[in-house]
């Protein structure tokens, strides 16, 4: 006890750093932001605004572009369904993974089969065990 160092517990934490856990996390873009959204310095302000507005209008634009696929799904938009498909296709563009030919796909077979298990992909199924 009295002699030499004591030995330090390798899975303590040290009192002035909290573990990930015990850190209060505001929301939950403060943990995929992470220290951008930690405001030491002006250009890191600016950088932590223009992260909190791109990922508001951001949110909010991928919505109504998915909106916009659900209607076109649907032959809303032209009355030639291959003008539908294709502004589909030109309004996934900017989200990014390639949606919106299956969606149109199981989104129909949805309407056309709607509360039959198996079938519908909004009816939770059974799982394959039981």
């Amino acid at each position: 006890m009295g002699r030499g160092k004591e030995k330090k517990d390798p899975l303590s934490v040290p009192s002035d750093q909290g573990a990930l856990w015990s850190r209060p996390l505001g929301f939950p873009h403060d943990y995929f932001f992470g220290s951008a959204l930690d405001c030491n310095s002006p250009p890191q302000c600016k950088l932590a605004e223009d992260a909190r507005v791109a990922y508001f209008f951001g949110s909010f634009l991928n919505h109504k572009l998915f909106l916009a696929i659900l209607e076109l799904s649907h032959n809303l938009a032209f009355s030639t369904p291959v003008y539908n498909r294709w502004l589909s296709i030109f309004a996934n563009l900017p989200i990014g993974v390639p949606v919106s030919v299956t969606f149109q796909k199981y989104h129909l077979e949805h309407h056309r089969f709607q509360g039959v298990d198996g079938i519908d992909m909004d009816i939770p199924s059974k799982p394959c065990g039981d």
